[in-house]
């Protein structure tokens, strides 16, 4: 069983955040999704700690998801779109694919249009080894206004999420969940003091109009 938490938001002007550029040429790719691109991204060393670091992989090529990012045991991270009542759940409905036109060993930006004329400009970014942030710019480039829904979606791929309280104060899910120290690769040190019990917090920086926790996958969930 899955367990997903959402925020809803309503998109009512045509940009927030702000646009990052790499300042020098040589930085900027065009990296689409046949491209060898690698997409694992940890945070840097001094930002970094041994026990309870996350590293993350990026999917910006898989038709079948959005565009996501997913930690060995922290969950996956992504966003729905809806526009103008057309909900978009996955990357082969796009309008104009996934293209990184930036990556680092912390951070990728990313540009796509989830529907026509509907331009958003993604950065994500491990800051440290327990957080990690997603940031958005939208623009509207069509001459139509547009009503646009995000659902920005923690969803963790065992049954052991537990959800704590919703924060108003900060727009924020505290949950925990317990992290086995099996690993598929390479099991963890069972006398090392790995934690297992683990409190996250998923949050936004805007003030959504619902929020919910939900059983099951991302089928289920739309």
């Amino acid at each position: 069983m899955k367990f997903i938490i959402t925020f809803i938001l309503l998109i009512t002007v045509n940009l927030f955040s702000q646009s990052v550029q790499p300042g020098n040429k040589y930085l900027r790719l065009h990296a689409g999704a046949d491209d060898p691109l690698y997409t694992t991204y940890t945070a840097a060393m001094e930002r970094s700690r041994l026990y309870g670091d996350k590293g993350y992989k990026m999917d910006y090529y898989s038709d079948c998801y959005p565009v996501n990012y997913s930690g060995d045991q922290a969950g996956k991270l992504y966003c729905i779109w809806k526009v103008n009542q057309v909900v978009v759940t996955r990357i082969e409905d796009y309008h104009k694919k996934p293209v990184v036109t930036a990556s680092f060993p912390d951070m990728a930006v990313l540009e796509y249009e989830p529907f026509k004329g509907v331009h958003v400009q993604e950065t994500f970014f491990v800051y440290s080894s327990s957080l990690a942030v997603v940031n958005m710019q939208v623009k509207n480039m069509d001459n139509t206004a547009h009503e646009i829904e995000v659902y920005p979606i923690l969803e963790l791929g065992n049954d052991s999420l537990l959800i704590k309280k919703y924060d108003d104060a900060d727009n924020a899910y505290i949950t925990n969940h317990h992290e086995s120290k099996y690993r598929l690769i390479s099991s963890l040190y069972k006398n090392a003091p790995y934690p297992t019990e683990t409190r996250d917090f998923f949050c936004g920086n805007f003030t959504p109009y619902s929020h919910g926790g939900y059983s099951g996958d991302l089928d289920q969930f739309m």
